[in-house]
């Protein structure tokens, strides 16, 4: 027999709990099966993401294991960030965060030229606070994650306008970093989505050969960009992000994190939520041809640009703690999507770039060669850079063993990949 007993523990509330297995009558014992409940016991929750607001700064770098480039003392000093953006939010809303996180202030400067992308929006703007919110994510990701960054805003509140807004930023700052979470299009499908993303490639194969790196979010429906809202006759068609496929920039995916007790890497998922109908754009373009440097475990056969080329946290679930724009000043939430992401993959290169340039090395330049060259693990290769994802879909392709159409190559583990970029640059010195 048991009895019910009261514990006190060293720490913690005392609770009532059986001191053995309880008895069954033998009257009952063909029908009992277990006996539960029989205690008071709190115990504790555990939870992904510990915060309503999403996840920090630092848990990020915890996560993605940047804390080893950070401990060195790189914060992305000397690297310059750029964004095209729709409309730049006020200063108020990039003060509040880095006076949450401890951070210095940002160093951001606005390009904006009206006779030729047309006239800055403002707040009273038709859309202007979700518009300039997308603007405070990308600066605030990469200002958590490379601090001592300098960020450029291009600012166009006219669509058509972007090419030629993106070719002046390239004449302008030829091996910076560019990151967008802005498009033309949203699919394939739509009405001169080809002839514009063939404009963008001519600039974005200007910058990858003067050494950019030019980071582009994949999209944030799944490959059903064009269902719920797009422009196409054939809707049901899966399709693409077109901007993002371009064989010269880093497509970038998303993921759902689950941080481990003490804030590390445990896992991630592909991003895709079937109730909502979001997840990471990735499929094979129609527009392009797949690229020499697109071959790893996991491509196989596909004939066009595949994409995403990585991935990272982007599920709103495990949301980034940003602060946007609104009616009421500053609105501190998580925030998700691929334009989540790819500002994360410009903030990583920001610190890469800087300690390959303390070693005195070729910084990374148009990525997409080297990052595809580690994936087959080659000899010599220091470390292994990504997380394999396997588990989860974006919505219509999962996630499996090498490169695939959900979540590409897979998360950073950045210390790993600072390790592999300067083993790189040391025996490619011409990128070759």
């Amino acid at each position: 027999s048991s009895d019910l007993d009261r514990f006190v523990p060293r720490s913690g509330p005392a609770f009532y709990a059986p001191t053995g297995a309880l008895p069954v009558p033998s009257s009952l014992a063909g029908d009992v099966v277990a006996i539960t409940g029989m205690d008071n016991y709190q115990r504790d929750l555990t939870e992904a993401i510990v915060s309503a607001n999403g996840v920090t700064p630092g848990q990020m770098t915890s996560f993605y294991d940047i804390s080893p480039l950070r401990s060195a003392g790189l914060d992305g000093s000397g690297e310059t960030v750029i964004f095209p953006e729709w409309a730049m939010p006020p200063a108020s809303v990039l003060e509040a965060f880095a006076a949450k996180f401890n951070l210095p202030p940002f160093n951001v400067s606005v390009v904006s030229n009206a006779a030729a992308w047309g006239a800055p929006a403002t707040s009273s703007t038709q859309g202007y606070y979700d518009l300039a919110g997308e603007a405070a994510l990308d600066l605030e990701v990469v200002h958590g994650m490379a601090p001592g960054a300098r960020e450029i805003v291009y600012e166009t509140p006219n669509p058509a306008a972007l090419p030629n807004m993106l070719k002046a930023i390239v004449d302008a700052h030829p091996g910076a970093i560019l990151s967008s979470s802005i498009s033309m299009h949203a699919c394939e499908q739509e009405t001169n989505a080809k002839q514009d993303a063939v404009a963008e490639d001519a600039v974005f194969a200007q910058g990858a050969a003067e050494g950019m790196s030019i980071f582009w979010a994949s999209g944030d429906r799944g490959v059903f960009a064009c269902l719920p809202d797009g422009s196409s006759s054939t809707a049901l068609d899966i399709s693409v992000q077109p901007d993002a496929s371009s064989p010269h920039l880093t497509c970038v995916g998303g993921t759902f994190v689950f941080l481990s007790s003490s804030g590390a890497y445990f896992k991630e998922t592909a991003w895709g939520e079937p109730i909502e109908q979001w997840g990471g754009g990735g499929g094979v373009s129609t527009f392009f041809p797949k690229p020499s440097w697109q071959q790893a475990p996991g491509v196989g056969t596909i004939t066009g640009r595949g994409e995403p080329d990585v991935s990272a946290n982007a599920d709103i679930e495990s949301g980034w703690d940003v602060f946007e724009p609104s009616q009421n000043g500053p609105q501190e939430g998580a925030v998700g999507g691929a334009s989540a992401a790819t500002p994360f993959w410009a903030a990583v290169t920001a610190l890469i770039d800087q300690d390959l340039a303390q070693q005195h090395l070729k910084t990374i330049g148009f990525a997409n060669p080297a990052l595809y060259f580690f994936a087959n693990s080659p000899k010599g290769l220091p470390a292994a850079p990504f997380h394999a994802i396997t588990q989860g879909s974006n919505l219509h392709f999962p996630a499996t063993t090498g490169w695939n159409q959900a979540t590409g190559l897979g998360s950073p583990d950045v210390a790993h990949l600072a390790d592999d970029f300067a083993w790189y640059a040391s025996t490619h010195p011409a990128g070759s």
